[in-house]
């Protein structure tokens, strides 16, 4: 049997606040009942998300009040995983303003308010000249209050620590309104801790970009935070921003606890890079079927071994490919004396991410081709392989006896 430890007691200020929203809730309302018990006792185990799943997916049916208090509920709740699952799902769902009203309600509201309106012009024709006003300050107060619900998801999720939140919350802090930035920011300290090397391509490119914008601009403690999530799923994409912090260049030069956490990330960028590299120049090798010489057209070489041509052109095309990698296949290329090889050196040779070693070591390697290219052009024509000798030999030895 797993065990849950007791939850955190409630902040004052935040259980002040829910309960002046709570008492224009309906005292039998289902979702003030489940938010009441969360309060009495958290621990409780909450058995069924029922309530406040409606309550959050009919926004055209429930007041604004109703559905902040749903929100507060379902992340202070103490939920099994499955559970769980679900209201991070419902949360996520609610903060991507995929459970907003819909246009069709918007719409029928201002027909609404435009009938009603036009009962009171009869009794007072100078309403008529604040109608535009009155609707658009009526809309902004119902946009207001979304914003509110959306706000508390953001709390929500912070509070669960939902990693699997942290798309949409890169997403809020980035798209949405000042209430929801905030809240989003403070979830976010919250979720980034819980990132592991498992985390490593599993999120968008975007929202890599995202939190290194983030990053640029935030506090330090967060900013730090940033850093050292980028450890665990640290890609190409952030290299530059990390290595840039590394050597105390902006941000960093005034906050020497930003040029530190970068230090220690960038190795460990580095070290993933490297090895994603490396796995995908040998996967092609690596995984050859195993067929016999006897069923191709022509004699094979042994499965599983590397072609150093191929080789050598998937590192000249990446820019990152690991040096030693790189040396190793201009040396099996000299051995072999293949001459194909020499454009994709000459390639290399005018990339300017190449090292001084590298570029060395592949201008000896085209002196090595074009002296064996020479030899093999003016060799006699007369050599042929032993086997083939032998066997004109014997054939000729035969005529004669005959």
């Amino acid at each position: 049997m797993n065990y849950t430890p007791p939850s955190p007691p409630f902040d004052s200020e935040e259980i002040r606040h829910l309960l002046l929203v709570m008492e224009k809730v309906a005292r039998r309302n289902p979702v003030r009942e489940t938010a009441e018990q969360i309060l009495a006792d958290r621990n409780q185990m909450l058995e069924s998300l029922n309530p406040l799943q409606r309550s959050l997916a009919q926004p055209e049916k429930r007041g604004w009040r109703e559905r902040y208090v749903a929100a507060w509920s379902l992340g202070h709740a103490r939920l099994h995983p499955a559970l769980r699952k679900t209201a991070i799902e419902t949360l996520t769902d609610l903060l991507a303003k995929r459970l907003e009203p819909s246009l069709t309600h918007n719409i029928l509201r201002a027909i609404w308010f435009t009938v009603i309106f036009c009962f009171l012009i009869p009794l007072a024709p100078p309403l008529l000249t604040v109608y535009i006003p009155i609707l658009v300050l009526f809309n902004r107060y119902y946009r207001k209050k979304s914003v509110l619900v959306r706000a508390e998801a953001a709390r929500s999720l912070g509070e669960m620590e939902a990693v699997e939140s942290l798309e949409i919350l890169v997403y809020a802090i980035i798209k949405d309104r000042r209430v929801v930035r905030i809240e989003s920011l403070r979830a976010l300290y919250r979720v980034l801790p819980h990132l592991t090397s498992a985390h490593y391509g599993t999120l968008r490119s975007e929202t890599i970009q995202s939190l290194c914008r983030i990053m640029a601009g935030t506090e330090e403690n967060l900013a730090i935070c940033i850093l050292d999530a980028f450890s665990f799923i640290g890609d190409q994409i952030t290299l530059p921003y990390v290595e840039r912090l590394a050597a105390g260049r902006g941000r960093a030069r005034m906050e020497p606890r930003i040029q530190q956490a970068a230090a220690m990330a960038l190795p460990n960028i580095h070290a993933r890079i490297l090895h994603g590299t490396a796995s995908r120049t040998l996967l092609r090798a690596s995984q050859m079927d195993q067929t016999r010489p006897d069923q191709l057209l022509r004699p094979a070489e042994e499965a599983g071994s590397n072609n150093p041509l191929e080789l050598l052109r998937g590192c000249a095309k990446d820019p990152q490919a690991n040096p030693d990698l790189t040396m190793a296949i201009l040396q099996d290329l000299k051995k072999q004396g293949d001459s194909r090889a020499i454009p994709v050196l000459r390639e290399m040779l005018e990339l300017h991410t190449s090292s001084p070693e590298v570029k060395q070591a592949a201008q000896d390697c085209i002196s090595t081709l074009l002296a064996i290219q020479e030899l093999t052009q003016y060799a006699p024509i007369t050599s042929q392989p032993p086997i083939l000798l032998q066997r004109n030999d014997a054939n000729s030895s035969g005529e004669s006896s005959s």
